[in-house]
């Protein structure tokens, strides 16, 4: 019984000790599986810093993703990790770099016995800017066109913060085609902000030239890029010019407060003086601005671009409208391009301290014929439109004595001549006498009159009637016969012609020099001089037009009505919306960005643009550049990656 008794016991003893064996053999292997979760979770964050780092740059590729799963295993703590090189796989399968969307990395954590597998999914965003605090600010550059592009990127920075006013630089890793349009401030303030333009050219299908500015200290930043590429194949945008001015009162495009600013006429010369960029910002309160006799920076230009660096107080805050040219011919509203940060918030990184954005304005360029050029007389809305004289104001050598036959004249005004056959008058004593040589027509010279001079008349009062209305210049269709108007008033009476440059009038006439003269009713129809240019039909945009000039000698006039466009071009003639507001004789006509400034032939007006902000938003600056070529289908915001991770799930081995 002894014995039974001790070796039931001994039986239970063991029993007991397997169990407590295996409980602690499970416990430990419990312990280590968890632990190589731990481990696979930090092979996961480990290829979330390598799949961000590359992703973010924009340009990353199938290789980059592979790379994750090289080099490994990864020793950690009680272990390590490893990834599965044939289960982690970029998307789409095989891309190249730039284009890839995502990046599935498999992952084993493994302590002793014990491994657990992990999978997570990596999905590469689009986000329209970068937002963050630092001094380095980089977006990547791509232009997916198979033609050459210009990019604009626009810097809005927090100024002040603890050690003062933060400056910033361009293209700190490549200068090289990369251009500063403007460097300024809104103010010296607390609430003020830095607000930088850069253009960069970029070739066709080129997706990854990196761009860099640099801020002097660490400071709350944004950065938002637009892309406009070329109607060429070749050739790039060009950058005809830019204005900005964050310290003059007449013309500002850096503003404390307030919702309005100006810019100094732009399209009134060809050449003018202007200042580049400063490549760091002036210090003692001089201020960053365009010189006030750069008249051209956007002559001959078809796209205005408007970056806008602004101080909130959330992200919630933007500019909600701009509208350039609101004292000119043509008040427009800009289109908003780019504007980040998100405004609900979601921007990683972002601070809502500042935002960025780019507005633009497209109009098809063009440039009318002169009515200065010989044989032009200027753009006219009226079926027929002559540049002409009849007859003249000579001067003499001498007064005429009564009983003389003969004038010497010693000078005409321009374009007038003397014919035979013109009457005389200016004077009791000749009025009725004619020109009766030398035959034909001409300038100075000895003229016999008939009949004589019956009192002495003055050297300076002869005046000269004639009925050849002599053609300097036409638009449009042959006078017809009967009335026309002149521009000088009144009217004349059209016998026939037009016959070796001049047109034969019912009686004769003096116009005082040249002048225009008019028939038919003002319309919808533009005609052109012959030959000369018309507008181009872009398929997307109608061309604004604008009355550039009239001619000063002799006096032209017109003027559209605001918002006109063209409507259909024909030979000689385009069509418009609307009939001009004033007829058109004379004139020099833009489309263009010529179309949208306030007086665009003087050389000293200016033109106000103004912003409507949301009410957080305080201070801004900011400016203007002009490009010429650009094609309006393809202009879009320059887009950067963000990364975007999933959940993680366990794969079952």
């Amino acid at each position: 019984m002894a014995f039974l008794l001790v070796a039931g016991v001994i039986f239970i003893l063991a029993q007991t000790l397997g169990i407590v064996g295996t409980r602690s053999m499970d416990t430990s292997q419990q312990l280590d599986s968890t632990a190589a979760l731990m481990l696979a979770e930090s092979g996961l964050q480990r290829a979330e810093a390598i799949v961000g780092r590359v992703g973010n740059s924009g340009i990353m590729a199938e290789a980059d993703c592979k790379g994750v799963a090289t080099g490994g295993p990864f020793a950690l703590g009680r272990g390590d990790f490893n990834y599965s090189a044939d289960k982690t796989v970029a998307a789409p399968p095989g891309c190249t770099e730039g284009l890839c969307t995502g990046c599935t990395v498999n992952v084993t954590g493994t302590v002793g016995s014990a491994s657990r597998t992990l999978e997570q999914t990596y999905t590469l965003g689009v986000s329209y800017g970068v937002a963050g605090r630092g001094t380095t600010v980089t977006m990547v550059l791509r232009n997916i066109h198979n033609v050459p592009a210009t990019s604009l990127f626009n810097m809005a920075w927090k100024r002040q913060d603890p050690g003062g006013n933060a400056d910033a630089t361009f293209c700190a890793n490549d200068p090289t085609g990369c251009g500063l349009q403007w460097n300024l401030e809104s103010s010296n303030g607390a609430t003020s902000v830095g607000g930088m333009g850069v253009t960069v050219d970029i070739a066709p299908n080129t997706i990854s030239r990196r761009v860099v500015q640099t801020i002097s200290q660490s400071r709350d930043y944004v950065e938002v890029g637009g892309l406009f590429p070329s109607v060429s194949t070749t050739i790039t945008p060009t950058i005809v010019g830019a204005f900005w001015d964050d310290k003059h009162v007449a013309h500002l495009t850096g503003v404390n407060a307030g919702s309005t600013g100006g810019v100094i006429n732009g399209v009134a010369t060809t050449t003018s003086t202007c200042t580049p960029s400063p490549t760091s910002y002036p210090t003692g309160g001089t201020g960053s601005f365009q010189a006030d006799t750069c008249t051209s920076w956007c002559s001959a230009s078809d796209t205005l671009v408007y970056g806008i660096s602004g101080r909130s107080q959330t992200s919630a805050d933007q500019l909600n409208a701009v509208t350039f040219g609101t004292n000119g011919p043509n008040p427009s509203a800009l289109t908003k391009l780019v504007h980040f940060p998100n405004l609900d918030g979601s921007t990683p990184n972002a601070s809502g301290k500042a935002y960025s954005e780019i507005w633009y304005l497209f109009n098809p360029d063009y440039v009318s014929a002169n009515a200065d050029a010989s044989g032009s007389a200027g753009l006219t809305s009226y079926p027929s439109a002559v540049k002409a004289t009849a007859g003249a104001n000579p001067v003499l050598n001498a007064n005429l004595a009564n009983g003389d036959t003969t004038m010497d004249v010693v000078s005409l005004a321009s374009n007038t001549v003397i014919c035979q056959g013109d009457t005389l008058s200016g004077d009791p004593d000749i009025v009725g006498a004619t020109i009766t040589s030398p035959a034909g027509c001409g300038t100075t010279g000895t003229y016999t009159f008939s009949p004589a001079a019956t009192g002495q008349v003055g050297k300076n009062n002869v005046v000269v009637s004639s009925t050849h209305l002599r053609v300097i210049g036409s638009t449009g269709a042959n006078l017809a016969a009967g009335s026309a108007n002149v521009s000088t008033g009144g009217t004349v009476s059209v016998a026939s012609g037009p016959s070796g440059g001049e047109y034969a009038l019912n009686s004769a006439v003096n116009l005082g020099g040249t002048v225009y003269v008019t028939q038919g009713a003002s319309s919808t129809t533009i005609r052109v001089p012959a030959g000369t240019v018309l507008p181009s039909l872009n398929p997307y945009v109608s061309t604004t037009l604008s009355v550039f000039g009239v001619t000063g000698s002799p006096a032209g006039a017109g003027a559209f009505a605001a918002g006109t466009k063209v409507v259909s071009v024909g030979v000689d003639s385009f069509t418009v919306s609307a009939a001009p507001s004033a007829g058109l004789y004379g004139a020099k006509v833009c489309g263009g960005l010529c179309a949208f400034f306030n007086t665009p032939s003087s050389t000293t007006s200016i033109t106000d643009y103004s912003v409507t902000k949301s009410g957080g938003s305080l201070q801004f600056a900011g400016g203007f550049v002009c490009l010429r070529g650009v094609d309006y289908s393809k202009i879009a915001p320059i887009t950067s990656t963000t990364l975007k991770t999933t959940r993680w799930q366990e794969t079952i081995q």
